[in-house]
């Protein structure tokens, strides 16, 4: 009788903490939906130790987090669609808190929708670059993003001898060896902070934007651990014996500059990419008769923007095909060791400068630009090379 009153007792403490709660969020729904941001809020509950109740909208998107007895987080998603009206911001910040705070994902991963969502974003985001998959969270209802302008380090890869490859190999060996080959070039790329824009049988399209000061030094450095792992992988015993091929190389040239980048297409078929001269002026450099022996190559703009941390050499100014000048080229040797301070902060500067320069901040340009100089006066106005 006792245990049989102490169950009862037990549940209706619970019922009345239930009903407290849910009280408790509900009257403070208006409250909550003054909120515009709900970043600062969310910063704000993890340097607490304890909390009775943080509500956090974003866009009509509501998620209530409160830490019951100071022993654990508990989350109440109090149905995505019950307390809030439904809302096409409702896919990116689901997948937005399910990335970012893993103690979420049970609770995000509870609500079909959500875990639809965030399931279908993380197949999207195989197949889709990382700026299109965000335009597309953000705008689920535009399916064509006009062309914009961007300022963008370009990297053509291209397999060297990739036809005798082809003729050489069966169809199952040309798929086991471009499947390994592009895992590695997928994998580095994306360590160094680039992205595939596409593939074109033997040649790789590969992007950095100019948004860092260090873009220039990451593609370079990608590029030779490329490099470095191919050939790692032809001294492979398993390799050898599979494809019993002499060697396995690529030549990889980089350039910078302004493309346009957005859908292309029409009739309900669409890709997303950058055209622009530098794109066809990176291929051009690669496929030059004069770079034949270089494996890595680099322009006079990206030449500019580099610190010493690498060892290059001047291949002098090269006829490109299409071009009305002739343009500097060098080839990448290695890297170096022992870069100094100054050169490294000299090179940032100046890509910041051509960056701001390119996006049509002449005045931060321009105040960049005098910070330079007062920096290191004895070197004078830079630019690209």
């Amino acid at each position: 009788m006792v245990d049989i009153s102490l169950r009862s007792f037990s549940s209706s403490i619970v019922l009345l903490s239930e009903a407290y709660v849910l009280f408790l969020l509900s009257c403070l729904f208006l409250w909550a939906t003054s909120f515009d941001d709900g970043s600062k809020a969310f910063e704000d509950l993890l340097q607490q130790s304890s909390a009775s109740c943080s509500p956090l909208c974003r866009n009509s998107f509501l998620t209530i987090l409160y830490r019951l007895f100071a022993v654990s987080f508990t989350v109440l998603a109090l149905g995505f669609h019950l307390l809030a009206p439904p809302s096409p911001h409702l896919k990116t910040h689901a997948v937005q808190l399910w990335r970012s705070y893993p103690f979420l994902r049970p609770v995000i991963d509870s609500c079909p929708r959500c875990h639809a969502d965030a399931a279908m974003a993380s197949r999207m985001a195989r197949y889709l670059p990382p700026a299109l998959l965000e335009r597309l969270q953000s705008a689920p209802d535009t399916h064509v993003f006009h062309p914009t302008p961007g300022f963008f380090v370009i990297m053509y890869i291209h397999i060297l001898e990739f036809e005798h490859l082809l003729v050489s190999l069966s169809v199952r060996e040309q798929h086991v060896l471009l499947h390994n080959y592009y895992r590695i070039v997928a994998k580095l790329v994306d360590d160094y902070g680039g992205t595939i824009d596409k593939t074109m049988s033997g040649a790789t399209l590969v992007l950095w934007p100019c948004d860092k000061v260090d873009s220039c030094d990451r593609a370079v450095g990608a590029a030779l651990d490329i490099h470095n792992m191919l050939g790692q992988l032809c001294e492979c015993p398993e390799w050898r014996e599979t494809f019993q091929l002499p060697s396995f190389r690529c030549r990889i040239a980089l350039h910078r500059g302004t493309v346009m980048q957005g859908t292309y297409g029409g009739n309900g078929r669409y890709c997303f990419t950058v055209i622009g001269d530098v794109v066809n002026t990176c291929s051009r450099i690669e496929s030059h008769p004069d770079t034949a022996a270089a494996s890595t190559l680099v322009s006079g703009m990206v030449r500019a923007s580099l610190s010493d941390s690498f060892l290059l050499r001047n291949l002098g100014a090269l006829k490109i095909r299409g071009k009305p000048i002739e343009l500097d080229v060098h080839e990448v040797v290695s890297r170096q060791i022992g870069a100094s301070r100054d050169s490294k902060i000299m090179a940032a500067l100046s890509e910041q400068i051509e960056y701001l320069k390119c996006t049509g901040d002449d005045a931060d340009a321009a105040r960049m630009q005098k910070l330079q100089d007062r920096l290191f006066p004895e070197q004078g106005p830079t630019g690209p090379g």
